[in-house]
């Protein structure tokens, strides 16, 4: 069965169906995205929008080898199982623009268990390149906040590569902020960054 439409709620728009455009900081006309869950057989569209996002946003920051080594079908695997265990207060969101899905989001339960119970997390957020610049990623976070609102959760936190200058930028623009915790791994340094869910 297909999955239902985004509730209107989010983002204040009709369910599957786009609002007019509205203008950049440009200018120029920026289309809405439609926001909606993603269905099991979009998962080979959403992995190989991850693989070809990291390799693009990434170059230079995480090192080559790693970005080589990237896996369509692997990233499809976990993301058909995410897809799969969506429920209340986890999801994962695609992004529409005319057809093509431009994006997508993950959120659900905080992964720390350092934090309290009523934090979700934002596991990953990423665009098709193609689509760079057009607000695209401010309609999906905005639309995983809304979800772990009504999820019940109280706060939220979300992981940044330190090197990404640009992403840090963007979550903080959303009202994000360092809460002070930080990571090693093979791809880098990460800070932590969370919001109030107000």
């Amino acid at each position: 069965m297909p999955a239902p439409p985004f509730p209107a709620t989010y983002l204040g728009m009709k369910a599957r169906m786009p609002q007019p455009a509205g203008r950049s900081p440009s200018g120029s006309v920026e289309p809405s995205p439609l926001i909606r869950p993603a269905r099991p057989e979009e998962s080979h569209v959403i992995a190989d929008i991850h693989v070809r996002s990291w390799r693009a946003a990434y170059r230079g920051m995480v090192p080559d080898a790693i970005l080589a080594a990237l896996d369509i079908h692997e990233h499809q695997q976990h993301w058909e199982k995410a897809i799969a265990a969506s429920g209340r207060g986890a999801a994962v969101l695609v992004a529409e623009l005319n057809g093509p899905i431009a994006g997508f989001i993950s959120y659900g339960k905080r992964t720390p268990e350092d934090l309290p119970k009523d934090t979700g997390e934002v596991y990953k957020l990423y665009l098709d390149p193609d689509f760079y610049g057009q607000g695209i990623g401010g309609h999906l976070l905005r639309a995983a906040v809304e979800g772990m609102k009504r999820g019940g959760y109280a706060r939220a936190v979300l992981w940044v590569l330190v090197a990404n200058r640009r992403a840090r930028h963007f979550y903080e623009k959303a009202g994000w902020r360092p809460d002070g915790a930080s990571r090693i791994d093979a791809t880098g340094a990460d800070l932590r960054y969370a919001i109030t869910l107000g």
